[in-house]
């Protein structure tokens, strides 16, 4: 339910920014407005683009498809900048042609009804976020030709499915749905994807973050690191941590509401701040001995989480220096089993019944 309130809040946005601009597209020309010929138009929208090391244009056709064409490398652009970002709820299709050496950072961000992209194989270069946000994009296949691509380039892709990369290209290559780089590191992966027991070693970044039929999966003792955000906002609904993996990262799990199991390795030391934030589906935990670190907020917002069990003794927990900022403002008062006793902790809740506020 949060993640469709999310997503209809965007595409209002969206949709307002586009009313506005067309109201204004009657007769501009850098923005830029069709060749209107009645109520027949080839185009929805153009303009130029300046390109680095050529000139490109960019149209908006009354089918909805976005083409860019020339030549040369796209610029930059902050979140919400590009030239066609009023257009997005129209563009259900985008065709970057040949001769094109470069797309922008966010260049086609919150495209959120595009359900298919088509690029050259003059592209070398694709920039962070270029691809963010669209959720209904199914599948993209990557140029042999690319030689660099920007960090989270394919986060937040909720419905895709299948990532191919063109035969040839030496730096990227896709194995069981995932996207991994000359370094061994997973940057990207699609719904259904099997991380690979061999020829990887790290799970990168929001590279799974959003996937909307990501239910399961397990992690390999090959991973012996994970990114932050890497499985934000799916809908695992259990996960085993191999030994191999001595820290989980900041937001790892992050409001992944469906998640019930977690199983931690005796060889963990740290779980990053708001590792497990709104995981409300969690009701206990295990923490081995050998974890020494507890970020800020871990488990805040698990309401559900009434008992954990630690393997080391109380003062090996009171070393630790949890505090009430870990667990949930609306949560029951959580109990740590250790191996010497137990521990009652107090939330916000009992703090302020204590003080009468």
């Amino acid at each position: 339910m949060k993640k469709k309130i999310r997503n209809l809040i965007r595409t209002t946005l969206c949709l307002l920014l586009a009313c506005t601009t067309l109201s204004c597209f009657a007769g501009c020309d850098n923005g830029k407005s069709p060749d209107a010929q009645g109520d027949k138009q080839e185009h929805m929208a153009q303009g130029t683009i300046d390109a680095v090391g050529g000139e490109m244009t960019w149209t908006v056709d009354v089918d909805g498809t976005l083409t860019i064409a020339g030549t040369g490398e796209m610029p930059d652009y902050s979140y919400t900048a590009t030239p066609w970002f009023s257009f997005c709820p129209y563009i259900t299709k985008v065709v970057v042609e040949e001769g094109v050496t470069r797309i922008g950072r966010f260049a086609f961000h919150l495209c959120e009804a595009m359900t298919s992209i088509s690029l050259p194989e003059s592209l070398r270069s694709i920039g962070d976020f270029a691809i963010r946000d669209c959720i209904s994009l199914t599948s993209v296949t990557i140029p042999a030709g690319v030689t660099e691509i920007g960090e989270y380039f394919l986060i937040d892709d909720a419905a895709l499915e299948k990532i191919e990369v063109a035969y040839g290209n030496p730096n990227y290559k896709v194995v069981n749905n995932c996207l991994i780089d000359a370094d061994g590191v997973i940057i990207a992966a699609a719904n259904h994807a099997v991380i690979p027991t061999t020829g990887v070693w790290k799970i990168g970044a929001y590279s799974f973050t959003r996937l909307n039929a990501l239910t399961e999966l397990t992690i390999p003792d090959n991973i012996t690191e994970i990114g932050r955000w890497a499985f934000a906002e799916t809908e695992l609904t259990s996960i085993v941590i191999p030994d191999s993996v001595t820290v989980i990262a900041p937001y790892t799990f992050y409001k992944c509401y469906g998640l019930k199991s977690v199983v931690l390795p005796d060889t963990l030391t740290e779980i990053g701040e708001q590792a497990f934030s709104a995981c409300d589906g969690l009701t206990s935990l295990t923490i081995p001995a050998t974890v020494k670190t507890i970020g800020k907020a871990a488990f805040y917002g698990v309401t559900t989480l009434t008992d954990i069990y630690y393997g080391g003794t109380l003062a090996d927990w009171d070393a630790l220096g949890v505090n009430t900022d870990t667990w949930s403002v609306k949560a029951e008062s959580m109990t740590i089993h250790c191996t010497d006793g137990d521990l009652k902790i107090k939330t916000y809740d009992d703090l302020n019944a204590e003080s009468g506020s």
